[in-house]
C-alpha cells in the first residue's frame, strides 16, 4: 500500500489525456485522509482492467498511430478509481511482426478507467531487445 502512494507522489501531468498532476502537498493528503485500496484487476463498464496489460490510451492524430499505456496500479482513493500507467509511445509499425515498435516514456501518469480507448489488451512482447505492442 505505501509503494502505491509513493508512485503516486511521481505521478506527472500529460495535456493530451486530461492527466492530474499529483503534487507533494497531494501526496501529504492522501497519506493523511484518504481511504486508499490497491487491486490487481478491476470491472469497468463490462471491460476488465488488469494490472501489467497493455491498453489504447490515445490516438496521435497526425500520424494516425496509437498511443499505448501499461497499467502499473490500480487505486481506489475516496471511491474513485485511478489508474497509475506508463506510456509507450509507438516509434514505428514492424510489418513482420505486423506490431508497433514502441519505447517506455519515463514518468508516470494518472488516468481514469474511462480514458482507455479500448476495452481490450493489446499484445506486448519483447524481440532482440525491442519492444512491440500489436493490436491483433
Amino acid at each position: 500500500m505505501c509503494a502505491s502512494i509513493v508512485v503516486l507522489s511521481n505521478c506527472i501531468s500529460f495535456s493530451l489525456l486530461g492527466i492530474k498532476k499529483f503534487t507533494m502537498k497531494m501526496h501529504q493528503t492522501l497519506l493523511c485522509n484518504a481511504m486508499l485500496m490497491a487491486v490487481n484487476f478491476m470491472f469497468y463498464d463490462g471491460m476488465k482492467i488488469a494490472v501489467n496489460k497493455v491498453y489504447v490510451v490515445d490516438v496521435a492524430e497526425e500520424e494516425q498511430m496509437p498511443v499505448f499505456c501499461v497499467v502499473k496500479f490500480i487505486i481506489c482513493v475516496h471511491e474513485s478509481w485511478l489508474l497509475c500507467i506508463r506510456l509507450l509511445i509507438p516509434k514505428f509499425f514492424e510489418q513482420k511482426y505486423h506490431a508497433f515498435c514502441v519505447v517506455m516514456c519515463d514518468g508516470w501518469y494518472v488516468i481514469r478507467p474511462n480514458q482507455l480507448l479500448d476495452s481490450n489488451f493489446v499484445d506486448f512482447f519483447d524481440i532482440d531487445g525491442q519492444s512491440y505492442a500489436n493490436l491483433r
